[in-house]
């Protein structure tokens, strides 16, 4: 293939739809198709429209794809590779490397392994042992489950044998061991899941406990890059997989117990059918691996793609109001339409391929029957073997190929057991999930004094593209102040109060609350002290009152009431069915735009925050009910430090001072009469706004 822009772009969409499909996650895979970009950008200036390829392969447990390129020898990967692809190769987890052979460049790339490391699946032992004794006499009723199975042919080919001598005392014998060994098997059997059963409820509590703590633990930036369906995913699917796969394992052990018990009584009767059981037995886990290792590949791309899908169908149930009003169902149906069918068809193909695997399966446990029965008769012609004898083994050889699974499905749910480990490991410890990071100095009060110094401040994306939003912010607002921030659309008015709560980090420069580093205090310290109101806040599917009650558990009705009255929203909740026991459905939909803003409102003034931040917070009322609540907000000038932001000027013209911000800096602040005097732009903005 000739190497123009063309080309590289064909080839570098099927290198990520590729890394896609083998379950490379986002982050990684856009900087892997963004690096290929650029060192193939590097060869065409250099070498022009010269041969090359990319070959992609998944050998033993890697992921690998190495690009050829003919012509001179010239190694981008060293000082002379350029800025972009310096910053992108030092964010790999493993660097590709550079050689030249034969006329041709050859750099090879290692995205990530497909099968997971097994070794992530020590974690999950933490939350075992918290039931290690119930665990423990699990294990061992299971190993004695192990015992009884070991009897079982035994005692199956001493019934057989006495079926074709016509011993019927013999028979009723062995027919009443049998029976008996059934029960105890069956009791010991019960015991031993209901142990398990036992141990696995605390364990699955425990681990999404932990894992519901983590996801409120992430930092913003990566819940937005992740998307939410990567962490629902792992936190519902990912556990009970993790469940499924310790019980297996165990069920696996148990069954391969079954299997070894089989091949004893085949020594003890045969050594020759032992010896050719053997080999069909061999043979036959050789196909069973061989199909367990494609199927561990198609899982983990399955269920990457899963995530994938879930976050695009929650989005689509979240933003069903939104998608009807904007008439849009059809655009977005198209785009679920395709990610269903592309979800599909990987199911498909994994399902195609099992059945294929099946059929294989088939026609060789067909033909080692054949072949089998056949040893069996020569034996009973040539060698005299009696048919009671031949009778017992042709039962083992039908009963072996049932329980030949258990090794390979010893294997299998080694490999889901630890895919979905990692997976539930990735989200607790991967630096792909950051997590928050809180100082250890505590404020017992809070003045409210907020300052930045030389801010800086930055949104990084997945395909690693940087926007820059300040650069150098500077300001401080006094404790008990009411201040504003105003300016143009995407100045960064909301990302100032993001900083100021801690949802980001800045890049560089410090904030500092009361004079100390926010960094440097404690949680509750900082988030306990600031209470902020967005302009879409978040109502949860329950009652106003349980809405209310997440912020104080111990509050009163008669604070409910006033807190709710200050919002300007009593006299509505008391016109629902239930009043405050009304519940108000997901992300609070009974409700009007207003009416969320204004329960958010009152979930504030429930605790006395010394920092109130709102953001947009009153964009949805009326001019009346807005005037109200400015007039509630006011009564707090000098008790607690407000800070606004807001389009409409009007809203914060009351405030003792407003900061205007252009270009990643507040270049004037001052009152709005004074803003009016000497800032052309605030003067500007609030023109435009009375004419409109």
């Amino acid at each position: 293939m000739k190497l123009t822009r063309e080309n590289i772009q064909a080839a570098v969409e099927e290198t990520v739809e590729y890394l896609k499909a083998h379950g490379i996650d986002k982050k990684r895979y856009l900087r892997y198709g963004l690096l290929l970009e650029e060192i193939l950008l590097d060869y065409h200036e250099r070498l022009g429209e010269t041969e090359f390829v990319i070959k992609h392969r998944a050998r033993r447990k890697r992921i690998i794809f190495t690009l050829h390129v003919k012509g001179e020898e010239i190694d981008f990967l060293s000082s002379k590779m350029n800025i972009i692809s310096e910053h992108l190769l030092s964010e790999l987890d493993q660097p590709p490397v550079w050689t030249y052979y034969k006329g041709e460049n050859i750099i090879i790339f290692v995205p990530l392994g497909i099968l997971p490391d097994v070794g992530s699946m020590k974690y999950v032992w933490r939350y075992v042992i918290r039931e290690k004794r119930r665990f423990i006499m699990a294990v061992i009723l299971r190993l004695l489950n192990m015992l009884l199975m070991v009897a079982e042919p035994i005692l199956t080919s001493w019934i057989i044998v006495a079926y074709t001598g016509s011993e019927i005392r013999r028979i009723l014998y062995v027919a009443a061991l049998l029976f008996a060994q059934a029960i105890i098997n069956a009791a010991v059997s019960f015991g031993a899941g209901l142990m398990l059963r036992k141990s696995y409820d605390t364990l699955v509590v425990d681990m999404r406990n932990d894992l519901n703590q983590t996801v409120l633990e992430t930092d913003t930036a990566s819940m937005n890059e992740q998307g939410t369906g990567v962490f629902t995913e792992r936190l519902i699917s990912e556990t009970a997989n993790v469940i499924d796969g310790i019980d297996q394992i165990l069920s696996n052990i148990t069954e391969i117990f079954g299997v070894i018990s089989l091949f004893i009584a085949f020594a003890v009767i045969s050594v020759r059918m032992l010896l050719l059981e053997a080999l069909f037995f061999m043979i036959y886990l050789f196909i069973h691996w061989r199909h367990i290792r494609q199927f561990s590949e198609d899982n983990r791309r399955c269920r990457s793609k899963n995530e994938q899908h879930s976050g695009f169908v929650g989005e689509m149930v979240r933003a069903h109001r939104d998608i009807k009003l904007l008439n849009c169902a059809d655009s977005f149906l198209e785009k679920i339409s395709k990610s269903t069918r592309e979800n599909t068809e990987l199911v498909s193909s994994m399902r195609i391929s099992y059945m294929k695997y099946t059929l294989f399966k088939s026609e060789f446990i067909g033909i080692a029957n054949f072949i089998y029965m056949a040893v069996l008769a020569f034996l009973m012609t040539a060698a005299g073997m009696a048919a009671s004898t031949a009778l017992v083994l042709f039962n083992y050889n039908g009963r072996v190929y049932s329980t030949a699974g258990a090794i390979t499905g010893f294997y299998d749910s080694l490999i889901s057991l630890s895919l979905a480990s990692e997976r539930v490991y990735q989200l607790l410890f991967s630096p792909e999930f950051k997590k928050e990071r809180f100082g250890t100095v505590r404020l017992e009060e809070v003045r409210g004094e907020i300052e930045f110094r030389n801010v800086s401040f930055s949104y990084s994306h997945a395909d690693d593209t940087v926007m820059k939003v300040f650069d150098g912010l500077n300001f401080r607002i006094k404790a008990g102040e009411s201040v504003a921030f105003v300016g143009k659309s995407g100045c960064g008015k909301s990302t100032i109060l993001s900083l100021i709560a801690r949802l980001f980090d800045p890049g560089s420069g410090v904030i500092l609350l009361d004079g100390i580093n926010i960094e440097e205090l404690d949680r509750d310290s900082l988030r306990g002290n600031i209470g902020m109101v967005s302009q879409t806040p978040y109502i949860f599917n329950m009652s106003v009152r349980d809405n209310l009650a997440i912020i104080r558990k111990d509050m009163t009705d008669e604070e409910m009431i006033r807190a709710c009255r200050i919002a300007c929203i009593h006299d509505e909740i008391m016109k629902m069915p239930h009043g405050y026991d009304s519940i108000v459905g997901e992300g609070g939909v009974t409700l009007s735009g207003g009416q969320r803003q204004r329960i958010a409102l009152a979930r504030s003034m429930l605790k006395d925050y010394p920092v109130i931040m709102l953001d947009e917070a009153t964009s949805a009322l009326d001019n009346v009910t807005q005037a109200k609540i400015q007039k509630a907000i006011e009564t707090m000038n000098g008790k607690r430090t407000v800070i606004m932001v807001a389009h409409r000027l009007s809203t914060v013209i009351g405030c003792q001072r407003i900061f205007f911000l252009s270009g990643g800096r507040v270049i004037a602040d001052g009152t709005h009469q004074e803003l009016l005097e000497k800032c052309p732009e605030y003067r500007e903005l609030y023109m435009e706004e009375c004419i409109a």
